[in-house]
């Protein structure tokens, strides 16, 4: 069994879901206040998966219409 990685805020937008998209630390931490991004809170750290990303990513994406 893979052990997944996790990202904080700060290392988040540099992680292989994230990367070149421009999604900054401002931006995760909204979508969390928001309650739009799930996350793993162990103690006060905000861990995010590539799971957790992608699935945002996804919900986010709006499908064009012709």
């Amino acid at each position: 069994m893979d052990n997944p990685t996790y990202y904080t805020y700060k290392t988040a937008p540099e992680s292989p879901a994230l990367r070149g998209l421009g999604i900054s630390t401002r931006q995760l931490q909204r979508a969390v206040h928001l309650g739009r991004l799930t996350y793993i809170k162990p103690g006060t750290q905000v861990l995010f998966s590539d799971d957790h990303l992608r699935d945002w990513i996804e919900r986010s994406t709006v499908l064009a219409v012709r």
